[in-house]
């Protein structure tokens, strides 16, 4: 005879989805954008002439942005148990890249010298606004998954222990 009683069913609260579908948009899709044309034009074999990952911290973004996807779906079913701060602790790692990313762009390209990345050119009013956003997001994060409905969200998935008894 099985137990047909189900445990009982635990509910995201709209806190954490807010948190985890700004940081996955955030650090995770807008790194991966630039990826897309870089691929694109390796398997049609064509030169696009621009680096449009951009550099270095381009690639450390993409990195970031892989271990983000896969910290975003683990902490949208809510397991295993330490994905809390596991994301916490991506979700900065991926700002501190974004903004140091961020930062050559704010200096526009002297002549002669080539532009790394592709949106080199957009206004600087865009990367303060990104800056901002940088900052924003993960103090957000920060703050919802260390309150009250988030631990319990997040704890939920731990096996309950019987502490009634006493192992003396």
């Amino acid at each position: 005879m099985q137990n047909s009683v189900k445990p009982p069913r635990r509910y995201r609260p709209l806190g954490i989805s807010i948190a985890i579908l700004s940081a996955m948009i955030m650090y995770a899709l807008y790194p991966l954008i630039y990826a897309y044309p870089a691929i694109w034009s390796r398997f049609t074999n064509r030169d696009a002439g621009i680096d449009f990952i951009g550099g270095t911290w381009g690639y450390v973004a993409l990195i970031v942005a892989v271990f983000v996807v896969a910290a975003s779906i683990a902490a949208w079913i809510g397991r295993p148990v330490g994905v809390r701060m596991i994301y916490i602790f991506l979700v900065w790692t991926a700002a501190a890249v974004q903004f140091v990313k961020q930062i050559p762009a704010l200096n526009p390209p002297q002549p002669g010298i080539p532009a790394v990345g592709t949106d080199i050119q957009l206004p600087p009013l865009y990367y303060v606004c990104l800056g901002i956003l940088n900052f924003l997001i993960p103090l957000y994060v920060t703050w919802y998954l260390n309150r009250a409905p988030a631990r319990a969200f997040y704890s939920a998935a731990m096996p309950m222990l019987d502490t009634s008894e006493k192992n003396n």
